[in-house]
């Protein structure tokens, strides 16, 4: 994968994007490289309430098709569990592949 490619994929890995709130990631990371990248015509649609993005190849003409593109922005989830009194901190996973995450780092994000 070419450098430029990596590290954008590692700025959107990096942002956090819990189930529900995933705005961080498409609004702080995606949003902003579309508007770099797609012609002038073009628009970026949001929805209030939705963290999806949209880009709109034709503005205020519905009679051209249009095109869509999906994604799903959720990541890899841990729950915190626990944390023991030597600061240990055990966590639940949904991930359908939970060995890869054995020895790996992970950033904790929280409302405090």
């Amino acid at each position: 994968m070419p450098k430029k490619q990596f590290d954008f994929m590692r700025e959107i890995l990096a942002a956090p994007s819990p189930i529900g709130l995933e705005g961080a990631m498409s609004y702080g990371v995606i949003k902003p490289t579309f508007d770099k990248i797609k012609p002038k015509s073009w628009a970026v649609q949001q929805f209030k309430g939705n963290a999806g993005i949209v880009l709109d190849t034709h503005p205020g003409d519905d009679e051209k098709p249009s095109v869509m593109f999906i994604g799903h922005a959720d990541k890899i989830r841990l729950q915190v569990r626990s944390i023991g009194s030597d600061g240990k901190i055990w966590v639940n996973s949904d991930s359908f592949l939970p060995c890869t995450l054995i020895g790996h780092e992970v950033k904790l994000f929280s409302q405090k």
